[in-house]
């Protein structure tokens, strides 16, 4: 059964401001996204680590009122507990990643 990861409460309620994809080719493992979640003036920096199946939807304008990060850890897939979709019927972002994890 999929759950809420407990990286961030209700991510959907922020705005994205910032989507890095750091693409290592030689070393998968260095590989990451970060999502710079902003409300209220605060940014939160949300690391996914070696992220698969990277989608971005044809339309996307950066709108995230439908993101939700998924702890699927129970899974047990090789490098993969973590999956970022969205829930809403509008263009979006969605992966999967080995874990997520505040960042400074």
């Amino acid at each position: 059964m999929k759950k809420q990861h407990p990286v961030i409460e209700a991510p959907f309620s922020y705005n994205l401001a910032s989507f890095i994809w750091s693409i290592n080719p030689v070393d998968q493992s260095q590989s990451f996204i970060e999502l710079h979640l902003e409300k209220n003036g605060l940014v939160k920096k949300v690391r996914f680590d070696q992220p698969t199946e990277v989608k971005i939807e044809e339309g996307f304008s950066g709108c995230i009122s439908g993101l939700e990060i998924l702890d699927i850890s129970f899974y047990q897939l090789c490098n993969i507990g973590v999956e970022v979709s969205n829930f809403e019927p509008v263009e979006g972002i969605s992966f999967k990643s080995k874990n997520a994890y505040i960042v400074e």
